[in-house]
């Protein structure tokens, strides 16, 4: 079903001498020239963050990169707290997605309705010339539209890029305000997950262990005078001492790596996902909730190591960052 938008009809003067202070304080509001909302980076439910598994399985299975995994979580979470069957709302924007039946399963099955939602965002994005999660003006366009509807693409192209002010106009043009679905800072709401912040309350990987003898970047880790790029911290300990998550969140991955050895990976609350590898053990299971401190393997030096340590990794929008600045001092 098309939805069918009306023109805006005009305003005399004498209506608008009128309009009540607070409305027009709104309206200031709405349309003011900044291009962000301040928003603190939130976190993400765990309501929400249960559809991870899903979502990197639809992912891959939709040429995506699983760097998107975050983007699509701070939709669900933005619009349904992973609280209701349609988790994605797609039942709004399904008039145009390639799935024109009435009721569309989206709405009440939880997978459909991601597998739907990727389908229709990767459409935006494509609109948008999104090509990695580096294109984070275009994505945040596109997020927008995923409230709007696709033709906010092209408006906002016309009217200078997005912001709040042209979705502040294109709001009031097509009469948004009686459609509590739409929101103008939807985009603002979602793309605050996908900022990365140096306050995240991380702890260190090993308790007691705070020295690094390998820094984030090249090195030469077998003295041949070969640099090799590095990208985390090594803390070296004894084999079998604890090694703890840095922060709570849900174990994704716990297996074997040539390189890592015995591994473990954690996607946190914020979307951001740590990694320790060389371990002679593993505590915690794929799919296991972590708390932050909590043991979920022991130092090892299996896989590609030169003697037992903990290998720490941070990855932020799916690329590794120096985990350094993340971590109390000390």
């Amino acid at each position: 079903m098309k939805k069918v938008f009306l023109a805006i009809t005009a305003v005399s003067t004498a209506f608008l001498l009128i309009i009540p202070v607070s409305v027009l304080a709104f309206a200031s509001s709405l349309f003011s020239n900044e291009d962000s909302v301040d928003i603190d980076q939130p976190q993400f439910s765990e309501q929400t963050l249960q559809y991870l598994p899903w979502v990197t399985e639809i992912l891959e299975n939709s040429s995506l990169s699983g760097d998107y995994a975050t983007l699509i979580l701070a939709i669900v979470e933005v619009r349904t707290q992973g609280l209701e069957t349609d988790v994605m709302d797609i039942a709004h924007t399904l008039y145009e997605t390639d799935f024109p039946e009435d009721p569309h399963p989206a709405v009440s099955d939880p997978y459909v309705s991601i597998e739907t939602g990727i389908q229709y965002l990767k459409r935006l994005l494509s609109l948008c010339g999104v090509v990695s999660m580096e294109n984070t003006s275009a994505i945040a366009l596109a997020v927008q539209a995923y409230n709007f509807g696709s033709g906010y693409i092209p408006y906002a192209e016309e009217h200078g890029g997005h912001g709040t002010s042209t979705a502040g106009l294109y709001y009031q043009s097509h009469r948004f305000e009686t459609d509590s679905y739409r929101d103008v800072n939807f985009s603002a709401k979602v793309m605050a997950y996908l900022t990365p912040s140096q306050d995240q309350g991380y702890q260190f990987p090993v308790p007691g262990y705070t020295d690094i003898s390998a820094g984030f970047g090249w090195y030469d880790p077998w003295n041949t005078g070969v640099q090799t790029w590095h990208s985390g911290l090594d803390f070296p300990a004894p084999t079998g001492t604890p090694v703890a998550a840095i922060a709570g969140g849900i174990v994704t991955v716990a297996g074997w790596d040539r390189y890592f050895g015995n591994y473990i990976e954690i996607r946190h609350s914020n979307g951001n996902v740590s990694l320790y590898a060389h371990n002679s053990k593993l505590l915690a299971d794929e799919g296991e909730t972590v708390n932050q401190g909590q043991e979920i393997c022991l130092v090892g030096a299996t896989g590609n190591a030169t003697g037992p340590h903990c290998h720490l990794e941070l990855h932020i929008n799916g690329e590794a960052v120096d985990p350094r600045p993340y971590l109390p001092e000390g």
